[in-house]
C-alpha cells in the first residue's frame, strides 16, 4: 500500500467517514495491565479488586484510551504530519467498553474520521471514531476523540 500523509484539513476531509487500518497487532501484557492497576488504586478510583498471581490480571477499560495515540500511529500506510504549533484532545464522547478482559491480550485499532471542520484559519477540529478489537473479534473499546489542530501561522 502507498504511505497516505495527512497534513491539511482537505486531506482530512478526503477521508471522512472512510476506514483507516486495522492498526499492527500489539500486546498488552499481564505485567502492563497489573502496573496499571496499582497506579489507578493509589488514586481515589480504588475497586476494591486485586490481582493477584493467583487471579490473572485483567486490562481496565481506564487503560485503553491512554493507548489509542500509540495505536493510531501503528497504522503503517498512514501518517499525520500537520505543521501544527499544538494538537489538543478535548476529551471523548460516546465512549462504551466491552467487560474487562484477561491479560496478556493482542489488540489492534481500527479508525475512521467522523467528522473535520475548518473552524478559523488555522484550527482544524476533527473527531476520530477508535475501534479496538482483539485477536479473538472481540470489541473492548469504541471512543470518539475530539481534537483541535492548531496550524502554525504562515509566514508573511
Amino acid at each position: 500500500m502507498r504511505l497516505r500523509v495527512i497534513s491539511t484539513c482537505a486531506d482530512l476531509q478526503a477521508l471522512l467517514a472512510k476506514d483507516l487500518g486495522p492498526g499492527a497487532w500489539s500486546q498488552i501484557s499481564e505485567e502492563q495491565a497489573r502496573r496499571f492497576e496499582a497506579a489507578w488504586r493509589a488514586g481515589p478510583h480504588d475497586t476494591g479488586r486485586r490481582c493477584t498471581k493467583s487471579r490473572p490480571a485483567l486490562v481496565d477499560g481506564a487503560l485503553l484510551p491512554s493507548l489509542l495515540g500509540r495505536l493510531r500511529a501503528s497504522i503503517e500506510d498512514l501518517r499525520f504530519e500537520f505543521p501544527s504549533r499544538m494538537n489538543l484532545l478535548y476529551g471523548f464522547d460516546d465512549v462504551r467498553f466491552s467487560d474487562p478482559v484477561p491479560a496478556p491480550v493482542m489488540i489492534r485499532l481500527f479508525l475512521r474520521i467522523v467528522d473535520v471542520k475548518l473552524l478559523e484559519p488555522g484550527t482544524i477540529h476533527v473527531v476520530y471514531a477508535h475501534r479496538l478489537e482483539t485477536s479473538e473479534g472481540l470489541t473492548i473499546l469504541e471512543a470518539n476523540a475530539i481534537n483541535r489542530i492548531y496550524l502554525q501561522e504562515q509566514a508573511v
